[in-house]
């Protein structure tokens, strides 16, 4: 789909040169920095751990945690 994007003069400049160092089009940057943008504001974390741990879970005796509060729960079982 097409879009019109204002975008300063410094920036379309600097974003031409990076294209052209890299061998892609300024319409393929532009198409991977919205990717990149997408991806890091992405919401579909919710839910997962925060911090160290975000995004990649744990595996502890070869259970998965994907819940924070699992895994808090997990370790406190050792405090029994």
């Amino acid at each position: 789909m097409r879009t019109l994007v204002d975008i300063p003069e410094n920036k379309l400049k600097k974003l031409a040169e990076l294209c052209k160092s890299q061998g892609i089009s300024r319409a393929e940057g532009i198409r991977q920095a919205v990717e990149m943008f997408l991806k890091k504001n992405s919401t579909s974390d919710i839910g997962q751990f925060f911090g160290i741990l975000k995004g990649k879970g744990l595996t502890i005796d070869g259970v998965e945690y994907t819940d924070g509060v699992e895994y808090q729960r997990k370790l406190r079982e050792e405090w029994d």
